[in-house]
């Protein structure tokens, strides 16, 4: 008999924790600049990427 497939999170965990990595890593970064310079529109956006990461980090956890 074959396995059952897995579900998508657990097939992809490792993925998903590496990308959430590298966004919770960079972003911050981006969200200074942003800051720094006036762009509030991008500093919102890097603040959501933060936040998904975050997000990502507890689904998978």
């Amino acid at each position: 008999m074959s396995k059952p497939p897995q579900p998508f999170k657990k097939r992809y965990r490792l993925q998903i924790q590496v990308a959430a990595l590298l966004l919770g890593s960079v972003v911050p970064f981006v969200l200074f600049a942003a800051l720094q310079a006036g762009q509030g529109i991008l500093g919102g956006i890097a603040f959501a990427l933060i936040v998904i990461a975050m997000l990502l980090t507890a689904w998978v956890g």
